[in-house]
């Protein structure tokens, strides 16, 4: 059978049946399939076959790159139709994406799981590290070098011997060269094709591990109207947490259900951000180099916006969840009463513009409970990578949901009495007030001013042994310029977000399933599940 000719095209064999024999030469598929790792496939079709672009970028070979990736994440993939319902047929999933987004998307996996990213960033960082010592001992007769090539050609070479490089990409290609006629001073030969070695820029600012929650919807139940969900999204204050009801069974569960970040969103603050930077244009980024091109001297510009990985026009959104963090709440006027669950599993679900929140299905991501430790850390679960693919709606916005606070969910106050933490609760709404108002002055053009907590003055109270000294002043002062700083920079990135089109709210829904309860001494015959703080991070993107 032709490689022109479409085997799916045929009434006698049905689509999930077609080999890859029918698509490929057989050298290729050897090659590909039996003898060489992922990485070092773009490579080898390019030479064995000069046209790999249109060999393997039809629509009829989307197969191929769905079936690598599915070889790499094996089930840890979730496509939600519109219906917000998981796609489990295997053709429905083929048919999902282009091929050429398919190839994309296998492209970004690849760069993660060889953890380019973490090795660029640690290598950075060892540098930075060796620099300074040199730097106190002698002067160095040549500067550090801040080339982005040179500092990509290192990490490049710390690879494995399987991975694409620019040494054997020559090597292997010097046939090529004598028929372009093209020296190696006149072309930039990039790495494994273009397609593991990134502009550094770009993935440390698109791919670069952020918190994916935007939003708090709804828990379960809520103990103090003062200890809601909300409570769970600052990690630096320690005073405030989230609780549920008391129950008599230790075994009874919680959830607590958060919105996530919209691909579209995370994208274009992205580019305003580096446009803001002065870096180079976002339809620069991952743009495959083409040889032809170059000879004939065409600009960059001529690249089709298609090929970007990040074509903001794409109606397809990808959230890569990577980990969550969890830090259980402890109790310092019970005697150190942690209340943390027992385990912890996912669920995901795509807001429907017909279902009502209570009704929404909610899929389990992966069908695992990650055990709690009963300590008051930030207890990190590696959740990944997972790869959630739905199609873009700008018209849903979040479903009505039935108000939950009644008497029977918001216990008395009186159960659990304590002078000193409704005191605390008294200062923290003192401070908020005062932030508010901080807000408004800025918004003003007022005097910018910030807040200095009982936290940040303990802090700087054990920092000087207890007493009011040079020591405190300074430490306090270090304090009050970086809030300074922060405020700042809060300020024109709001001034900056303003401006985009995009919502941050996006269509996929989270919820943490708390599974049991797990604090070894129950309060008044009763169990709860008390949280600080509850984040879920990864990248997102668009295809």
């Amino acid at each position: 059978m032709s490689l022109h000719e479409d085997p799916m095209m045929t009434e006698e064999e049905p689509y999930e049946y077609v080999t890859l024999d029918q698509y490929l030469p057989k050298e290729i598929k050897m090659m590909i399939f039996e003898f060489l790792p992922v990485q070092s496939l773009f490579m080898v079709a390019h030479q064995v076959c000069k046209d790999w672009h249109q060999l393997l970028c039809t629509e009829k070979n989307k197969f191929i790159w769905f079936r690598l990736l599915s070889n790499i994440l094996k089930t840890k993939l979730m496509i939600i139709n519109d219906d917000g319902k998981k796609i489990t047929k295997q053709q429905e999933m083929i048919q999902f994406l282009s091929c050429k987004q398919w190839r994309k998307l296998l492209k970004f996996i690849t760069l993660k799981e060889r953890s380019i990213i973490k090795n660029y960033l640690h290598l950075q960082q060892e540098k930075k590290t060796e620099s300074e010592k040199t730097t106190r001992l002698t002067q160095p007769e040549d500067p550090p070098s801040d080339d982005e090539d040179e500092e990509w050609n290192d990490v490049d070479n710390e690879e494995t011997s399987t991975t694409p490089t620019i040494e054997n990409l020559q090597s292997t290609e010097s046939t090529n060269d004598s028929q372009m006629q093209l020296s190696s001073s006149t072309i930039e030969y990039p790495s494994g094709l273009d397609l593991f070695k990134e502009d550094e820029d770009t993935i440390r600012s698109s791919f670069k591990e952020r918190t994916l929650i935007c939003k708090s919807i709804k828990a379960s139940s809520v103990d103090f109207t003062s200890q809601d969900i909300e409570k769970t999204r600052d990690a630096r204050n320690t005073r405030s947490f989230w609780s549920s009801t008391g129950s008599k069974d230790n075994k009874a569960n919680e959830f607590l259900i958060y919105q996530l970040q919209d691909p579209w969103f995370v994208v274009e603050r992205e580019r305003k951000l580096q446009k803001a930077k002065s870096v180079k244009k976002w339809t620069e980024f991952y743009k495959y180099v083409d040889v032809i091109n170059t000879k004939e001297g065409k600009s960059d510009d001529t690249t089709d916006h298609d090929e970007s990985v990040m074509s903001f026009d794409s109606q397809i959104g990808v959230l890569f969840l990577e980990k969550f963090t969890l830090k259980p709440f402890l109790a310092s006027w019970q005697n150190n009463n942690c209340y943390a669950p027992k385990q912890v599993s996912l669920s995901v679900a795509k807001i429907s513009p017909t279902t009502k929140l209570e009704d929404l299905k909610f899929e389990t991501l992966d069908n695992l409970e990650y055990p709690v430790q009963n300590t008051n850390e930030f207890h990190q679960f590696e959740a990944g990578p997972f790869i959630i693919l739905y199609k873009r709606d700008n018209n849903i916005d979040l479903p009505p949901t039935e108000k939950t606070t009644t008497e029977e969910t918001v216990r008395s106050e009186t159960t659990r009495n304590d002078d000193e933490d409704d005191e605390d609760e008294g200062i923290e709404v003192e401070n908020e007030d005062e932030e508010a108002e901080e807000g408004q002055n800025q918004d003003n053009g007022a005097t910018t001013r910030i807040v200095i907590t009982d936290d940040d003055l303990l802090h700087a109270l054990s920092l000087s042994g207890g007493a009011i000294n040079d020591d405190f002043y300074r430490e306090l002062r270090r304090i009050a310029e970086r809030k300074l700083i922060e405020k700042r920079r809060e300020v024109e990135e709001n001034m900056l977000f303003q401006q985009l089109s995009a919502r941050e709210e996006g269509n996929i829904l989270v919820r943490f399933n708390l599974l049991g309860k797990g604090q070894t001494q129950p309060t008044d015959n009763l169990y709860y599940t008390c949280l600080e703080f509850v984040d879920l991070s990864g990248s997102a993107f668009v295809l």
